[in-house]
Protein backbone atom coordinates (compact mmCIF):
# COMPACT_ATOMS: atom_id res chain seq x y z
CA UNK A 1 0.00 0.00 0.00
CA UNK A 2 2.62 2.35 1.02
CA UNK A 3 4.46 1.71 -2.90
CA UNK A 4 0.87 2.47 -4.70
CA UNK A 5 0.47 5.63 -2.60
CA UNK A 6 3.89 6.89 -3.51
CA UNK A 7 3.31 6.03 -7.32
CA UNK A 8 -0.05 8.04 -7.20
CA UNK A 9 2.01 11.08 -5.63
CA UNK A 10 4.57 10.70 -9.03
CA UNK A 11 1.60 10.68 -10.80
CA UNK A 12 0.10 13.66 -9.46
CA UNK A 13 3.23 15.50 -9.98
CA UNK A 14 3.78 14.78 -13.23
CA UNK A 15 -0.28 15.76 -14.45
CA UNK A 16 0.63 19.22 -12.42
CA UNK A 17 3.68 19.87 -14.20
CA UNK A 18 2.11 19.03 -18.00
CA UNK A 19 -0.48 21.72 -16.74
CA UNK A 20 1.41 24.33 -15.13
CA UNK A 21 1.19 27.92 -16.63
CA UNK A 22 4.44 28.39 -18.05
CA UNK A 23 6.81 30.94 -16.01
CA UNK A 24 6.36 34.52 -17.81
CA UNK A 25 9.41 36.04 -20.08
CA UNK A 26 12.02 37.62 -17.66
CA UNK A 27 11.42 41.05 -19.32
CA UNK A 28 7.94 41.14 -19.11
CA UNK A 29 8.23 39.91 -15.76
CA UNK A 30 10.71 43.48 -14.78
CA UNK A 31 8.61 45.65 -16.99
CA UNK A 32 5.35 44.54 -14.69
CA UNK A 33 7.70 45.06 -11.74
CA UNK A 34 8.44 48.73 -12.56
CA UNK A 35 4.89 49.58 -13.86
CA UNK A 36 3.97 48.80 -9.89
CA UNK A 37 6.74 51.15 -8.60
CA UNK A 38 5.22 54.30 -6.93
CA UNK A 39 4.48 57.20 -9.01
CA UNK A 40 7.05 59.44 -7.04
CA UNK A 41 10.07 57.09 -8.18
CA UNK A 42 9.34 57.85 -12.61
CA UNK A 43 8.84 61.61 -11.70
CA UNK A 44 11.84 61.57 -9.76
CA UNK A 45 14.06 59.96 -12.40
CA UNK A 46 12.43 62.55 -14.90
CA UNK A 47 12.93 65.56 -12.97
CA UNK A 48 17.17 64.56 -12.65
CA UNK A 49 17.42 64.10 -16.11
CA UNK A 50 16.10 67.27 -17.06
CA UNK A 51 18.37 68.66 -14.18
CA UNK A 52 21.75 67.53 -15.33
CA UNK A 53 20.95 67.72 -18.75
CA UNK A 54 19.91 71.96 -17.67
CA UNK A 55 23.77 72.17 -15.98
CA UNK A 56 25.35 70.85 -18.38
CA UNK A 57 24.09 73.16 -20.96
CA UNK A 58 24.08 76.25 -18.29
CA UNK A 59 28.07 75.74 -18.25
CA UNK A 60 28.66 75.21 -21.77
CA UNK A 61 27.08 78.71 -22.10
CA UNK A 62 30.03 80.35 -20.60
CA UNK A 63 33.22 81.43 -20.53
CA UNK A 64 35.99 82.92 -18.38
CA UNK A 65 36.86 86.69 -19.36
CA UNK A 66 39.50 88.41 -17.16
CA UNK A 67 39.19 86.05 -14.13
CA UNK A 68 35.48 86.28 -14.12
CA UNK A 69 32.95 83.29 -15.46
CA UNK A 70 30.28 84.97 -17.74
CA UNK A 71 27.00 83.23 -18.76
CA UNK A 72 24.96 84.12 -21.34
CA UNK A 73 21.51 83.45 -23.55
CA UNK A 74 20.84 82.84 -26.91
CA UNK A 75 20.33 85.31 -29.84
CA UNK A 76 16.91 86.69 -29.32
CA UNK A 77 16.67 86.71 -25.81
CA UNK A 78 20.18 88.58 -25.33
CA UNK A 79 18.05 91.41 -26.91
CA UNK A 80 15.21 90.96 -24.72
CA UNK A 81 17.59 91.12 -21.82
CA UNK A 82 18.80 94.57 -22.90
CA UNK A 83 15.45 95.74 -23.13
CA UNK A 84 14.80 94.13 -19.55
CA UNK A 85 18.00 95.77 -17.88
CA UNK A 86 17.23 99.65 -19.59
CA UNK A 87 13.84 99.27 -17.74
CA UNK A 88 15.13 98.09 -14.82
CA UNK A 89 17.62 100.97 -15.13
CA UNK A 90 15.17 103.84 -15.89
CA UNK A 91 15.20 104.35 -19.52
CA UNK A 92 12.20 102.60 -20.14
CA UNK A 93 11.36 99.30 -22.58
CA UNK A 94 13.92 100.45 -24.96
CA UNK A 95 17.28 98.61 -27.01
CA UNK A 96 18.45 102.49 -26.49
CA UNK A 97 17.83 105.24 -24.27
CA UNK A 98 15.49 107.72 -26.24
CA UNK A 99 14.47 105.38 -28.83
CA UNK A 100 10.84 104.07 -28.87
CA UNK A 101 11.30 100.40 -31.28
CA UNK A 102 9.89 97.43 -30.56
CA UNK A 103 12.66 94.96 -30.84
CA UNK A 104 11.03 91.90 -29.09
CA UNK A 105 8.03 89.55 -28.99
CA UNK A 106 8.22 88.23 -25.97
CA UNK A 107 6.45 90.96 -23.48
CA UNK A 108 5.73 89.06 -20.66
CA UNK A 109 9.07 87.09 -20.54
CA UNK A 110 10.82 90.39 -20.63
CA UNK A 111 9.15 91.74 -18.10
CA UNK A 112 9.95 88.51 -16.01
CA UNK A 113 13.89 89.10 -17.11
CA UNK A 114 13.86 92.37 -15.65
CA UNK A 115 12.95 90.92 -12.24
CA UNK A 116 16.20 88.55 -12.60
CA UNK A 117 17.81 92.15 -13.58
CA UNK A 118 16.51 93.55 -10.08
CA UNK A 119 18.50 90.67 -8.08
CA UNK A 120 21.62 91.66 -6.26
CA UNK A 121 23.84 89.99 -8.74
CA UNK A 122 26.34 91.15 -11.46
CA UNK A 123 25.67 91.14 -15.28
CA UNK A 124 27.83 88.26 -15.20
CA UNK A 125 25.45 86.23 -13.80
CA UNK A 126 21.90 87.58 -14.81
CA UNK A 127 21.55 84.61 -17.49
CA UNK A 128 22.02 81.89 -14.59
CA UNK A 129 18.84 83.47 -12.84
CA UNK A 130 16.96 83.43 -15.76
CA UNK A 131 17.90 79.87 -16.60
CA UNK A 132 16.39 78.70 -13.54
CA UNK A 133 13.52 79.88 -13.75
CA UNK A 134 13.34 78.30 -17.06
CA UNK A 135 14.24 75.05 -15.56
CA UNK A 136 11.38 75.58 -12.53
CA UNK A 137 9.25 76.05 -15.67
CA UNK A 138 10.26 73.02 -17.24
CA UNK A 139 9.68 71.00 -14.58
CA UNK A 140 6.40 72.36 -14.48
CA UNK A 141 5.79 71.30 -17.99
CA UNK A 142 7.15 67.54 -16.90
CA UNK A 143 3.93 67.46 -14.20
CA UNK A 144 2.06 69.04 -16.01
CA UNK A 145 2.17 66.56 -18.54
CA UNK A 146 1.37 63.61 -15.98
CA UNK A 147 -2.09 65.90 -14.93
CA UNK A 148 -2.90 65.89 -18.50
CA UNK A 149 -2.02 61.97 -18.85
CA UNK A 150 -4.47 61.29 -15.81
CA UNK A 151 -7.12 62.26 -18.14
CA UNK A 152 -6.77 59.62 -20.91
CA UNK A 153 -5.82 56.69 -19.16
CA UNK A 154 -4.67 55.03 -15.60
CA UNK A 155 -1.17 56.18 -14.89
CA UNK A 156 1.68 53.63 -13.71
CA UNK A 157 4.82 54.15 -12.09
CA UNK A 158 6.77 53.10 -15.32
CA UNK A 159 3.91 54.94 -18.01
CA UNK A 160 5.07 58.51 -15.81
CA UNK A 161 8.67 57.64 -15.80
CA UNK A 162 8.94 56.61 -19.29
CA UNK A 163 6.30 59.44 -20.27
CA UNK A 164 8.62 62.49 -17.84
CA UNK A 165 12.08 61.20 -18.91
CA UNK A 166 11.23 60.87 -23.08
CA UNK A 167 10.61 64.82 -22.33
CA UNK A 168 13.34 65.86 -20.11
CA UNK A 169 15.97 64.62 -23.28
CA UNK A 170 13.18 65.82 -25.99
CA UNK A 171 15.09 68.85 -27.73
CA UNK A 172 11.70 70.81 -27.93
CA UNK A 173 11.55 71.00 -24.34
CA UNK A 174 15.36 71.34 -23.49
CA UNK A 175 16.96 73.89 -25.92
CA UNK A 176 14.30 76.89 -25.48
CA UNK A 177 14.47 76.11 -21.40
CA UNK A 178 18.23 76.21 -21.73
CA UNK A 179 18.19 78.78 -23.81
CA UNK A 180 16.30 80.98 -22.10
CA UNK A 181 13.24 80.98 -24.52
CA UNK A 182 10.07 81.87 -23.63
CA UNK A 183 8.53 78.99 -25.45
CA UNK A 184 8.76 77.47 -21.76
CA UNK A 185 6.72 79.71 -20.44
CA UNK A 186 4.51 79.51 -22.97
CA UNK A 187 4.27 75.75 -23.12
CA UNK A 188 3.53 75.60 -19.12
CA UNK A 189 0.93 78.02 -19.34
CA UNK A 190 -0.94 75.98 -22.27
CA UNK A 191 -0.50 72.88 -20.59
CA UNK A 192 -2.22 74.35 -17.59
CA UNK A 193 -5.32 76.49 -19.33
CA UNK A 194 -6.00 72.83 -20.87
CA UNK A 195 -5.26 70.93 -17.87
CA UNK A 196 -7.81 73.32 -15.77
CA UNK A 197 -10.15 73.22 -18.72
CA UNK A 198 -10.23 69.44 -18.75
CA UNK A 199 -10.55 69.43 -14.49
CA UNK A 200 -13.38 72.07 -14.44
CA UNK A 201 -15.56 70.05 -17.17
CA UNK A 202 -14.85 66.68 -15.16
CA UNK A 203 -16.33 68.91 -12.01
CA UNK A 204 -19.22 71.22 -13.76
CA UNK A 205 -17.11 73.85 -12.40
CA UNK A 206 -15.86 77.02 -14.91
CA UNK A 207 -13.43 79.08 -13.43
CA UNK A 208 -13.11 82.65 -14.96
CA UNK A 209 -9.45 82.99 -13.82
CA UNK A 210 -8.66 79.70 -16.67
CA UNK A 211 -9.64 82.42 -19.10
CA UNK A 212 -7.40 85.34 -17.66
CA UNK A 213 -4.71 82.60 -17.43
CA UNK A 214 -5.52 82.16 -21.17
CA UNK A 215 -5.35 85.81 -21.79
CA UNK A 216 -1.58 85.94 -20.88
CA UNK A 217 -0.67 84.07 -23.87
CA UNK A 218 -0.05 86.66 -25.80
CA UNK A 219 1.73 88.40 -23.62
CA UNK A 220 4.16 85.95 -23.66
CA UNK A 221 4.44 85.94 -27.06
CA UNK A 222 2.94 88.74 -29.58
CA UNK A 223 1.84 85.99 -31.95
CA UNK A 224 0.46 83.12 -29.68
CA UNK A 225 -2.78 84.08 -30.56
CA UNK A 226 -2.55 80.98 -32.52
CA UNK A 227 -2.23 78.98 -29.19
CA UNK A 228 -5.23 81.16 -27.36
CA UNK A 229 -7.41 79.70 -30.45
CA UNK A 230 -6.19 76.11 -30.05
CA UNK A 231 -7.49 76.61 -26.32
CA UNK A 232 -10.67 77.93 -26.95
CA UNK A 233 -11.21 75.44 -29.37
CA UNK A 234 -11.20 73.00 -26.86
CA UNK A 235 -13.01 75.16 -23.90
CA UNK A 236 -15.90 75.21 -26.88
CA UNK A 237 -15.31 71.92 -27.77
CA UNK A 238 -16.19 70.53 -23.95
CA UNK A 239 -18.48 73.52 -22.83
CA UNK A 240 -22.30 72.94 -21.63
CA UNK A 241 -23.19 76.08 -21.80
CA UNK A 242 -21.16 77.39 -25.38
CA UNK A 243 -22.61 80.92 -24.44
CA UNK A 244 -20.87 81.77 -21.33
CA UNK A 245 -17.87 80.17 -22.71
CA UNK A 246 -17.95 82.77 -25.22
CA UNK A 247 -18.27 85.08 -22.46
CA UNK A 248 -15.48 84.43 -20.91
CA UNK A 249 -13.34 83.92 -24.33
CA UNK A 250 -14.32 87.81 -24.57
CA UNK A 251 -13.12 88.30 -20.94
CA UNK A 252 -9.61 86.73 -21.88
CA UNK A 253 -8.81 89.11 -24.59
CA UNK A 254 -9.06 91.83 -22.08
CA UNK A 255 -5.39 91.39 -21.59
CA UNK A 256 -4.14 91.52 -24.78
CA UNK A 257 -6.08 94.42 -25.76
CA UNK A 258 -4.59 96.60 -23.11
CA UNK A 259 -1.20 95.57 -24.11
CA UNK A 260 -2.00 96.12 -27.89
CA UNK A 261 -2.84 99.67 -26.84
CA UNK A 262 0.02 100.14 -24.72
CA UNK A 263 2.11 99.26 -27.60
CA UNK A 264 0.42 101.81 -30.26
CA UNK A 265 0.73 104.42 -27.34
CA UNK A 266 4.49 103.58 -26.35
CA UNK A 267 5.70 102.77 -29.61
CA UNK A 268 3.62 104.56 -32.27
CA UNK A 269 2.70 101.04 -34.18
CA UNK A 270 0.69 98.38 -33.74
CA UNK A 271 2.64 95.84 -34.18
CA UNK A 272 6.27 94.94 -33.45
CA UNK A 273 9.27 95.85 -35.16
CA UNK A 274 10.09 92.18 -35.73
CA UNK A 275 6.95 91.65 -37.54
CA UNK A 276 8.25 94.09 -40.93
CA UNK A 277 11.80 92.55 -40.65
CA UNK A 278 11.03 88.64 -40.15
CA UNK A 279 7.26 88.43 -42.22
CA UNK A 280 6.13 91.34 -43.92
CA UNK A 281 7.42 91.29 -47.45
CA UNK A 282 9.16 87.77 -47.19
CA UNK A 283 8.17 86.08 -50.95
CA UNK A 284 7.15 82.73 -50.60
CA UNK A 285 5.50 82.40 -47.11
CA UNK A 286 3.63 79.43 -47.95
CA UNK A 287 5.90 77.39 -49.18
CA UNK A 288 8.93 77.91 -46.41
CA UNK A 289 5.82 77.50 -44.11
CA UNK A 290 4.93 73.75 -45.82
CA UNK A 291 9.26 73.13 -45.75
CA UNK A 292 8.77 74.04 -42.07
CA UNK A 293 5.58 71.51 -41.17
CA UNK A 294 7.75 69.02 -43.17
CA UNK A 295 10.37 69.41 -40.96
CA UNK A 296 8.56 69.32 -37.91
CA UNK A 297 6.45 65.85 -38.68
CA UNK A 298 9.71 64.23 -39.77
CA UNK A 299 11.88 65.35 -36.47
CA UNK A 300 8.68 64.08 -34.57
CA UNK A 301 7.03 61.12 -36.59
CA UNK A 302 6.66 58.95 -33.70
CA UNK A 303 4.65 60.91 -31.43
CA UNK A 304 2.31 62.30 -34.04
CA UNK A 305 1.89 58.51 -35.51
CA UNK A 306 1.11 57.42 -32.15
CA UNK A 307 -1.37 60.30 -31.64
CA UNK A 308 -3.16 59.62 -34.82
CA UNK A 309 -3.53 56.07 -34.46
CA UNK A 310 -4.54 57.38 -30.95
CA UNK A 311 -7.73 59.29 -32.29
CA UNK A 312 -8.71 57.27 -34.87
CA UNK A 313 -9.18 54.16 -32.12
CA UNK A 314 -10.69 55.86 -29.48
CA UNK A 315 -13.75 57.53 -29.43
CA UNK A 316 -13.24 60.81 -27.24
CA UNK A 317 -14.16 64.47 -28.46
CA UNK A 318 -11.34 65.89 -26.27
CA UNK A 319 -8.41 63.86 -27.76
CA UNK A 320 -10.02 65.29 -31.76
CA UNK A 321 -10.29 68.86 -30.32
CA UNK A 322 -6.56 68.68 -29.03
CA UNK A 323 -5.86 67.74 -32.31
CA UNK A 324 -7.57 70.66 -33.67
CA UNK A 325 -5.30 72.94 -32.21
CA UNK A 326 -2.15 71.69 -34.15
CA UNK A 327 -4.25 72.12 -37.48
CA UNK A 328 -4.34 75.72 -35.85
CA UNK A 329 -1.22 76.33 -35.77
CA UNK A 330 0.05 74.72 -38.77
CA UNK A 331 -2.42 77.84 -40.56
CA UNK A 332 -0.46 80.19 -38.87
CA UNK A 333 2.69 78.68 -39.92
CA UNK A 334 1.42 78.71 -43.80
CA UNK A 335 0.62 82.17 -43.31
CA UNK A 336 3.90 84.05 -41.77
CA UNK A 337 6.34 81.29 -43.05
CA UNK A 338 9.20 79.85 -41.30
CA UNK A 339 11.06 80.39 -37.91
CA UNK A 340 14.95 81.09 -37.98
CA UNK A 341 15.20 78.77 -35.44
CA UNK A 342 15.75 74.83 -35.06
CA UNK A 343 13.14 72.46 -33.87
CA UNK A 344 9.43 73.30 -33.84
CA UNK A 345 9.29 76.37 -31.37
CA UNK A 346 5.71 77.10 -33.35
CA UNK A 347 4.06 73.94 -32.53
CA UNK A 348 6.16 72.99 -29.17
CA UNK A 349 3.17 73.44 -26.73
CA UNK A 350 1.22 71.18 -28.95
CA UNK A 351 3.76 68.57 -29.30
CA UNK A 352 3.89 68.11 -25.33
CA UNK A 353 -0.17 67.12 -25.81
CA UNK A 354 -0.12 64.74 -28.63
CA UNK A 355 2.64 62.77 -26.88
CA UNK A 356 0.12 62.12 -23.95
CA UNK A 357 -2.50 61.77 -26.75
CA UNK A 358 -0.08 58.95 -28.63
CA UNK A 359 -1.24 55.18 -27.86
CA UNK A 360 -3.84 55.50 -24.67
CA UNK A 361 -6.05 53.59 -26.58
CA UNK A 362 -3.50 51.15 -27.79
CA UNK A 363 -2.37 50.44 -24.07
CA UNK A 364 -5.36 48.54 -23.57
CA UNK A 365 -4.11 45.69 -26.32
CA UNK A 366 -0.67 45.56 -25.58
CA UNK A 367 1.28 42.90 -23.41
CA UNK A 368 3.35 46.08 -21.87
CA UNK A 369 -0.16 48.13 -21.28
CA UNK A 370 2.12 50.06 -19.13
CA UNK A 371 4.48 51.46 -21.75
CA UNK A 372 1.50 52.66 -24.01
CA UNK A 373 0.24 55.97 -22.59
CA UNK A 374 3.73 57.52 -23.31
CA UNK A 375 4.50 55.81 -26.56
CA UNK A 376 4.29 58.96 -28.48
CA UNK A 377 7.64 59.84 -26.60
Amino acid sequence: MPDLVALNVVFDAGARERTAVPARAPVRAGVEWLATRPLRQGRTVGLAVLTVLSLLALWNASLVVDGTRYFWLDDDQMISMRYARNLVEGHGLVWNAGEYVEGYTNFLWTVVMAAAHGLPISDAHTAVAVKIINWVLACAVLLLSERLLRFFTAASGLAVGVLVTALAVDLDLVYWSANGYETTLLTATFLLVVVRMLEEWATGRVAPATYLLMGLLPLIRSDAYHVWAAASLLALGIAEDRRRTARLLALSLALPLLHLLFRRWYYGDWLPNTYYLKVADVPGRTRLGLDYLARFARSSCVPLAAATVGLFTARDRRRWLLAGGLGISGAYVLTVGEDLFPYGRFLAHLLRSSKRRGGVRLRRRSCCSHCWPACGA
